[in-house]
């Protein structure tokens, strides 16, 4: 039987009623419920407006408000209490006894109760690292992002399997191969050079500059790649030398910002599967070939129309689209192999091995148009089930607070460590001790990341997200931290809730908890993690307005005393619960 929130029980209960009321007349549609902040309420309906329009008007109500009132009375519950207030309004009070019977479950179990659902194993691709180039501050968001979301997922008890899916086959290492050719650093097919990121750090610029504007080098790079993704000596042996490099220092990285890969693949681990997805294909009679380049078309009807040409005699003149989507270029003339062949191989035998149900990719929001070409290729070709899902979510960019992207003072980029670095410099100046400064510039990092849309840009304001004072990740830190030393001091003391003793201030804290729960649900459909970020801080909140009321350690009254200690039990687990949740580190003292 599934478990339902208490916010999914008050719904079923409440369609219950509608039912009842409305017996006769076919389905209208389901009753929803939301968060209310009004005084003595916690749920709230307005559904009753849109209902009463659809009703018959010789129907017995004569207003929305009537309608309300029936269906109030038919309303059974043992969560909640219900009263209608005008002009139609459904108010739910969630009975104290149901707040205290949960926060003793989350006090049990040592973690939120969230809703049971249908248990999946989705894939997470996300990172982008690209072996022979550092990691850098465009990084930060896919990796927030992509750990956030998968740590949600784990928290509904879905399997996860994450991969950062390496840049490590394509044109980049044949620029770095080519350039160290040219340098002498490869002679008579041998390595001459220590391979060293510093060193990667300055040959891959110089040479992606030359392919711009020396179109022979560009010529060798693109002759190089086609070998090495042929596993033509001595490059293939180069190469796996600046991958080992590489994966060490971006591994290193990721550790930093408490990122978890179960995989560190790459595109060169879809090489063995390229010819298999090309004859898929191919046999299918979905390719075609233009400029010796082997093509496949994703256009829907309608949505990738020819435009008349000035001159239908010249082969030159470039053919335009009405809402174009844009073929792809599944392989070059000279047999090297394309972004979207990789990615459609790598699902291909993601597939075979892990058998996922769901596929999440986070990116860059410029991939959006790449991820939107490759998931059509997928079903068109019927690579997969049809009923696997895929979804890509593209991330805003990091930008400075003058709304530019985020750069050195000299306008250069800003290497991840560094970013790590300076966060840690920035909570060590605002009194954090060494030993901790780093995860809790780090929690910091990461919350003023995740309280935003991951679509919109974030904006890198180090002075606001890295202070102890209001919604920031030390704040919220220091209030687990806050509660550890009242917990460790009553070490030997009772710790129980207690129905009868709960003021109105502790019931503010109980309903945080509710609706930190209900915002669970919601970050799973919207691919999101701002309304559990919110959540987290009004509960964090609400506790410590509770904390400058109450004077727990010197409390006389030992069953009192109990009670606040259960209470304090409970913010600590569900903060902890929550932060890891958003892959943030708490700390035990601050």
């Amino acid at each position: 039987m599934k478990k339902l929130t208490l916010k999914q029980q008050i719904e079923k209960d409440l369609n219950v009623a509608v039912r009842c009321v409305i017996k006769h007349l076919p389905f209208l549609g389901e009753f929803k419920i939301t968060s209310s902040s009004q005084e003595g309420v916690d749920y709230q309906c307005n559904d009753c407006f849109a209902l009463f329009k659809k009703l018959d008007k010789n129907m017995s109500w004569v207003s929305p408000f009537d309608l309300a009132e029936s269906i109030s009375k038919n309303f059974k519950s043992e969560f909640t209490e219900i009263n209608v207030s005008k002009p139609a309004f459904l108010n739910f009070r969630i009975k104290n006894s149901q707040l205290v019977k949960i926060a003793k479950d989350i006090n049990k179990n040592g973690k939120l109760q969230l809703e049971n659902q249908e248990k999946q194993t989705v894939f997470f691709d996300y990172g982008g690292a690209n072996i022979g180039k550092e990691l850098h501050a465009g990084h930060l968001r896919t990796i927030i992002v992509g750990e956030a979301l998968k740590r949600v997922y784990n928290a509904f008890g879905h399997d996860t399997i994450a991969d950062t899916y390496l840049g490590d086959w394509g044109l980049p290492l044949g620029l770095i191969i080519a350039q160290l050719c040219e340098n002498g650093g490869i002679k008579d097919g041998k390595l001459w050079v220590d391979i060293t990121l510093e060193m990667l750090n300055d040959v891959y610029p110089l040479a992606s500059k030359r392919k711009n504007i020396e179109p022979e080098f560009k010529k060798l790079a693109e002759d190089i790649t086609a070998k090495l993704q042929n596993f033509v000596e001595p490059y293939y042996s180069i190469y796996k030398k600046i991958r080992e490099v590489s994966v060490t220092r971006i591994k290193k990285n990721y550790e930093r910002m408490g990122c978890t890969f179960d995989l560190y693949n790459g595109e060169s681990n879809a090489q063995p599967y390229v010819d298999n997805v090309l004859g898929i294909l191919e046999k299918q009679g979905l390719t075609y070939i233009d400029k010796d380049c082997l093509m496949i078309n994703v256009a829907k009807d309608g949505e990738h129309i020819p435009m008349p040409k000035k001159n239908p005699a010249d082969k030159n003149e470039p053919q335009l689209y009405k809402n174009p989507m844009p073929p792809v270029i599944l392989q070059k003339g000279n047999g090297g192999d394309l972004y979207a062949t990789s990615d459609i191989a790598t699902i291909l035998y993601r597939q075979r091995d892990f058998s996922p149900d769901k596929y999440i990719y986070v990116t860059d929001f410029r991939q959006s148009l790449h991820f939107t070409q490759v998931f059509r290729i997928i079903k068109k070709g019927n690579i997969v089930a049809k009923n696997i899902e895929f979804v890509h979510i593209g991330t805003g960019a990091v930008v400075g607070t003058d709304g530019k992207p985020f750069k050195t003072r000299d306008g250069g980029t800003i290497r991840l460590e560094e970013v790590v670095d300076m966060v840690k410099d920035a909570v060590i100046n605002r009194g954090a001790s060494a030993e901790s400064a780093e995860r809790i510039g780090v929690s910091a990092l990461k919350f003023a990341d995740l309280s935003n849309n991951v679509k919109t840009d974030f904006t890198f304001d180090m002075e606001k997200f890295t202070s102890f004072e209001g919604k920031t990740g030390p704040y919220l830190l220091y209030t687990v931290a806050r509660i550890n030393s009242i917990l460790n001091k009553a070490i030997d003391l009772n710790t129980c809730l207690e129905e009868e003793i709960v003021s109105s201030t502790e019931r503010n804290i109980l309903t945080s908890i509710i609706k930190l729960v209900d915002s669970y649900p919601i970050a799973l459909h919207t691919n999101t993690l701002n309304t559990i970020a919110d959540s987290i801080y009004i509960l964090a909140q609400t506790f410590n307005i509770f904390y400058g009321q109450t004077n727990i350690l010197r409390e006389t009254d030992t069953k009192k005393q109990s009670h606040y200690l259960g209470l304090c039990k409970l913010v600590k687990t569900s903060i902890e619960f929550a932060l890891w949740s958003l892959g943030i580190d708490t700390v035990e003292t601050m």
